[in-house]
């Protein structure tokens, strides 16, 4: 993180652990000679440190009705649906909130904490 960003209220367990599976899911999805994008930025006004991850892939692809942080919810053919969903849990169960927007440019998952000052 950069020195403007203040460390978060969460485990350093956790964070790495959400991190760790949103850049493994942007690589898969990204062609060769793609981009994977891992950025933090402190919110002050929301007291919180957003952290951001994006793809130059074809973007997720989830049918109508399925919340794809729901677990056992997955677009990959090999997928088995539970690491968004233990990334969910991991977020929130620090007070933060993860959401993403996702088209024909990419996907961007991105992941509000608590900021610790």
């Amino acid at each position: 993180m950069g020195a403007d960003v203040p460390p978060v209220r969460a485990g350093e367990t956790q964070v790495r652990q959400v991190v760790g599976n949103l850049l493994l899911n942007a690589l898969d999805a990204t062609p060769p000679g793609g981009t994977v994008t891992l950025a933090t930025r402190h919110r002050p006004e929301e007291r919180t440190v957003r952290f951001t991850v994006a793809d130059t892939g074809p973007g997720v692809r989830v049918p109508e009705g399925e919340d794809l942080f729901d677990p056992f919810v997955t677009t990959k053919t090999d997928g088995v649906g539970l690491g968004l969903y233990v990334c969910r849990r991991n977020v929130e169960a620090c007070g933060g909130h993860i959401d993403y927007d996702s088209g024909q440019e990419g996907t961007r998952f991105w992941f509000d904490l608590p900021a610790a000052v």
